[in-house]
């Protein structure tokens, strides 16, 4: 005889629950308190429970899945507008299911405004959103009112210290090993006691987890491989303005002449790159991403290194991510950390589409 399969009655039984509390904590949906979701759970996996995914798709067919995103807004930044291309191709990309998305923007240089468009998120009645902690302090303000609304979310960009029991998946670089990698690349062109200046260009970023990352990995590839060179962290940050970026790294240099490197882990890279342009014999320069304006001073060298963080496939994975849980109620992958390209002039080439990671494969796929 074939054994009979388990059901959530079982679960129920064992758990001394109700069906209905079996049937939150198996689909992660409405409240239940955390001990008695885990020991349902634990019972599950013991009698071998698997959820019938199929009978899932066709109870919920019709049904309209609302999802949001909480990001920078377009047009700031085009790291940021390559994420948001990348999560239009998700939602355009034949879903087997129809998605309605809700889109809530906040000014990127500005907590206030991030604390602002978080108090938006219970108007979209979304059943998942997709957001970037980039600023630190503010972070646990989202996760409180996450909480409040019992709202999953999956985070891009930015992993926090600290997430709760409504985190569903992260997706994007590790920031930290991306800063040991372009002091990897900045050792390359570093004498015994040389100098090299690293500049975050970002506003406060000492509260954006990412910057702090990227400095520390960065730091601590010279301090393990060559500790000679002195290290020089600069907080300028009025980058908005050309001629002060201009007038900033013309004394900058003069102040001292041995810097032979300038690590900008950001993607405003080319804000120096034009500055440097009108210096003789300027440093070399390592930044972050392909945009246009970077890709234009990368084929003239005057960025000798891009390291590309694929925004554009994190933004897609995000908000897979979020379909993936909107249809299943489950997502496979807790953590994708995003593969990260060293650009130079020479394999450099226009993106003609995106790549995607099924299977832990790479597989290209090309817009029709």
């Amino acid at each position: 005889m074939h054994k009979k399969k388990p059901t959530l009655n079982d679960i129920a039984r064992r758990a001394n629950v109700s069906i209905g509390t079996v049937d939150r904590a198996m689909h992660n949906r409405g409240r239940i308190a955390p001990q008695v979701k885990e020991r349902i759970l634990a019972i599950a996996e013991e009698i071998g429970y698997k959820k019938n995914i199929y009978a899932s798709l066709l109870a919920s067919k019709n049904k309209v899945k609302r999802l949001a995103y909480l990001l920078p807004a377009r047009g700031q930044d085009g790291y940021w507008d390559l994420v948001l291309e990348g999560i239009q191709h998700a939602i355009d990309h034949k879903p087997i299911e129809t998605f309605e998305l809700e889109a809530i923007y906040f000014d990127l240089l500005d907590p206030k405004d991030f604390l602002r468009a978080i108090r938006k998120l219970k108007n979209t009645g979304a059943e998942v959103v997709l957001t970037a902690p980039i600023f630190d302090k503010e972070w646990p303000d989202m996760m409180h009112e996450m909480k409040r609304l019992d709202l999953p979310y999956v985070i891009i960009n930015t992993s926090p210290e600290v997430v709760d029991a409504n985190f569903l998946s992260y997706i994007g670089p590790d920031s930290f090993q991306s800063g040991r990698l372009a002091g990897r690349l900045m050792n390359y062109h570093c004498a015994t006691g040389g100098q090299v200046l690293m500049m975050p260009l970002e506003k406060e970023y000492a509260n954006a987890r990412h910057m702090v990352e990227k400095r520390e990995g960065f730091l601590e590839f010279f301090r393990d491989r060559n500790p000679s060179v002195e290290v020089i962290t600069s907080d300028f940050a009025d980058f908005e303005d050309q001629q002060a970026v201009d007038d900033y790294m013309a004394r900058m240099l003069s102040e001292n002449p041995g810097i032979s490197g300038i690590y900008v882990s950001a993607s405003r890279t080319y804000l120096l790159a034009r500055a440097l342009e009108r210096i003789e014999s300027a440093p070399i320069l390592i930044g972050y991403d392909v945009l246009p304006e970077n890709v234009s001073h990368l084929r003239n060298e005057n960025i000798q290194y891009l390291i590309s963080q694929n925004p554009k496939l994190m933004g897609y994975l995000g908000m897979k991510a979020c379909q993936e849980y909107a249809i299943y109620q489950a997502v496979k992958d807790k953590k994708i950390i995003i593969p990260m390209d060293i650009i130079v002039p020479e394999n450099y080439q226009e993106n003609t589409g995106s790549y995607v990671l099924v299977e832990n494969q790479l597989l290209a796929m090309r817009r029709s």
